[in-house]
């Protein structure tokens, strides 16, 4: 390899200067020296002249793909979503997904492509079916499936989605034998609740008006069932019709899990609303264990519920509550009756003659405290309202309908949910104006306080199970609770505007199989010691952008993939371990 080098000599009148050379390094075979050789002269030359030289020779070292341009001629395109989706990718293809479609292809495109990009696409940018080509064009799996954006349009989206609900119960068996294959959980415990989502039309047969836990009554709706496991992995749903109760429900999983996954002495975990003696009998003929908790009513009338510990108990937080720093644990220990879980729930096993079946009784200071508070701001609330209304009835000028104002009053309690708290009584006050007299219901106020942050749980599990253990899988329902809150939130599986019955399931299944993905990542982050949300994680990597490169004197260009940070790159290790064991260029 050549180089330059500055020769500095001294003339014969004794004046100095200098002229460069370029000189190669060799070798000597003789006396294996490392020596230098002039090749060329370039005798007396200016500074501009020599960088010049300089440039021209790093040039020719240059290896053979090198570029050369100028910034001016650097153009830089559209940027493309690419770690994310990278990641999420991989995460689908560890659930070996796209086998349940190995056999479904049409035209130019597997389903099973079309069904990740629906995926994927709930998971990160929640889209209509219109708007899906749009987002994948922004995205780099086009680089990744080799399939023009043109291509993934409505018309293949609605038959892809005909396939998936073809394919619905296939999906979850395949699910439920790689969460238990894969060592990520087991189905002994599984955890189970309903939700309620709403259309926007009308002409859906599946879609009826119901109790709606988004508060759109006005809205037709259908049922969600979820069952999911301990760690949280969605493995069976069902779409039902908007009305239907949540205890009618249960009847129809338990067999689902009986008959569709073969599970047998599963604990099923459900929440108050699904209790009644059929469905917990129906749970106990089908050889599963149940594990629920009570409507308050049902365990204040047990004979073993400890009424007088109780106001004991709640006179000295009472005052503990007034204090400007509560030490709920300090007061606790002085009631060796309930045993310490963690600072917000305390328990006991009632005793009750049934050898069937245990009640545990759960207490959390916090939530009783929370209760109290609550119950007596909405008592002045109310009371506030009731005031206003008889200033408005005083000033009416016209003499209003009693049995109006009746309903109206009974109306806004039960809105209120306080329809026990008081009794109202509308009277005529002068001949043009009607009165109302209210009085606190303080005797079903006394019987609310008794159960004031407490919960009580039944299971028929054998007692050789620990109290503590259930009290800690029945707290681990928010798991289900977690579900719905990501698909009501983040993927926005709400509004529906399918029409057809089988799309609606489909959309349902695309969602599910969202969510499945997010709390994969966040199952595999935290078996790594790392507590972090998916939106979190997503949020730390989704700037990195594949960006499109154009030099424009050359006539060339293609898409750039980012350099990733150290720490970036150790995050996503923890999900997805031989990430980076390649050159990523070589992945796409």
């Amino acid at each position: 390899m050549a180089f330059l080098r500055e020769m500095k000599r001294t003339d014969k009148n004794g004046k100095k200067y200098s002229y460069w050379v370029a000189v190669r390094t060799y070798r000597d075979k003789k006396s294996g020296k490392v020596k230098h050789q002039i090749v060329k002269t370039f005798g007396r030359i200016s500074p501009k002249q020599v960088e010049q030289i300089k440039q021209i020779q790093a040039l020719k070292n240059l290896e053979k793909e090198t570029l050369v341009t100028s910034w001016e001629k650097i153009q830089i395109g559209h940027s493309y979503e690419y770690l994310n989706i990278q990641i999420l990718h991989k995460i689908f293809q560890l659930w070996d997904l796209e086998k349940i479609f190995d056999n479904e292809k049409t035209g130019l495109v597997d389903w099973k492509i079309i069904a990740e990009i629906l995926v994927l696409n709930r998971c990160l940018f929640p889209n209509s079916d219109y708007k899906v080509r749009d987002w994948y064009k922004t995205t780099i799996l086009p680089n990744i499936f080799k399939i023009s954006p043109s291509v993934v349009n409505p018309t293949r989206i609605y038959r892809c989605l005909d396939q998936v609900y073809l394919q619905q119960e296939n999906i979850q068996k395949h699910l439920a034998e790689k969460i238990v294959s894969n060592r990520m959980d087991e189905l002994s415990i599984i955890f189970y609740d309903i939700t309620s989502t709403y259309f926007e039309g009308y002409s859906c047969p599946i879609a009826e008006y119901g109790l709606s836990r988004g508060h759109r009554k006005d809205k037709p709706q259908i049922i969600l069932a979820l069952a999911v496991t301990k760690q949280g992995f969605p493995f069976y749903w069902k779409v039902l019709p908007g009305h239907i109760r949540d205890s009618k429900t249960i009847i129809e999983t338990v067999n689902t899990l009986k008959e569709t996954f073969k599970t047998s002495k599963v604990c099923l975990v459900v929440d108050k609303g699904m209790v009644n003696q059929n469905n917990l009998q129906n749970i106990q003929e089908n050889n599963f264990f149940y594990l629920c908790t009570l409507p308050k009513p049902f365990f204040r009338k047990l004979d073993s519920f400890p009424k007088e510990l109780i106001i004991s108990l709640s006179e000295k937080l009472e005052i503990e509550i007034n204090k400007e720093n509560p030490d709920y644990q300090k007061l606790m220990a002085q009631f060796s009756y309930f045993t310490y879980y963690s600072e917000r729930t305390y328990y006991h096993v009632l005793e009750e003659t049934s050898d069937v079946f245990r009640y545990i009784l759960c207490f959390n200071p916090e939530k009783f405290a929370e209760e109290r508070k609550q119950r007596t701001e909405k008592i002045i609330s109310i009371e506030s309202y009731f005031k206003t209304y008889n200033d408005q009835l005083s000033k009416a000028k016209k003499l209003k309908d009693k049995t109006q104002i009746e309903n109206q009053i009974y109306a806004y309690l039960e809105k209120r949910k306080a329809t026990g708290l008081f009794t109202t009584k509308v009277i005529k006050k002068t001949n043009n104006i009607y009165h109302l007299q209210w009085q606190i219901n303080t005797k079903k106020i006394d019987l609310l306080k008794l159960t004031d942050g407490f919960y009580c749980l039944k299971t028929n599990l054998p007692n050789q199970i620990e109290p503590s253990f259930l009290v800690s899988s029945y707290r681990q329902r928010k798991k289900v609770e977690s579900a719905f809150s990501y698909l009501k939130g983040f993927i926005e599986i709400r509004p529906l505007y399918h029409q057809k019955e089988e799309r609606v399931n489909a959309h349902i299944t695309i969602c599910v199989l969202a969510y499945l993905l997010q709390v994969t990542i966040e199952y595999l982050l935290k078996k790594n010691g790392i507590d972090m949300s998916f939106q979190k994680f997503i949020s730390q990597i989704t700037s990195f952008r594949a960006v499109e490169v154009e030099i424009k004197n050359l006539k060339k260009g293609e898409i750039k993939l980012p350099q990733i940070p150290k720490e970036i790159k150790s995050l996503i290790e923890t999900v997805i371990p031989d990430m980076f064991a390649k050159p990523i260029e070589k992945v796409l």
